[in-house]
């Protein structure tokens, strides 16, 4: 099993933040492997919502389905996402100050007999690490203030 956590200080309220984070047909936004996000299942409170994501991996396109199953506003969101393998990702919104630090948790296995430990290992390091700061890094430039005008 995989694990990668990072977190990032966002210059916006937990609301804010959970609030657009939330709301999934964001993420191309801010996910760099997402091309496109197509709604199959819009639930009240975001619970059990489903999502197909077109997602563009160095040559390969996949259309993995995300699953909401965890939602506690403006705290958590907890997501799973299928395709060959599963990935469950954790965000957790906490109120700094004026700020929001956001913690993001990804764990993955590929669950491949015999090489899957090694399987996981390069997929942490080639894809889901870089991945991780690229969407936090992107988050966190989507809140940042804008430059004071002169």
């Amino acid at each position: 099993m995989a694990r990668i956590e990072r977190t990032v200080r966002i210059a916006a309220p937990p609301e804010e933040v959970f609030a657009y984070v939330a709301d999934f047909r964001t993420l191309k936004e801010y996910n760099p492997s997402v091309r496109g996000v197509r709604v199959l299942q819009d639930m009240p409170g975001g619970q059990g919502s489903r999502f197909e994501l077109t997602l563009r991996m160095a040559a390969l396109t996949m259309r993995p389905v995300l699953t909401v199953t965890e939602v506690r506003a403006p705290v958590l969101i907890r997501t799973r996402v299928d395709t060959w393998m599963s990935a469950t990702e954790t965000r957790l919104f906490r109120q700094v100050g004026r700020e929001t630090e956001l913690t993001f948790l990804i764990e993955f296995a590929s669950g491949l007999p015999l090489v899957g430990s090694l399987v996981d290992c390069a997929l942490r390091k080639l894809f889901a690490e870089p991945q991780a700061r690229a969407e936090l890094r992107r988050l966190k430039a989507r809140f940042a203030p804008a430059p004071a005008q002169r």
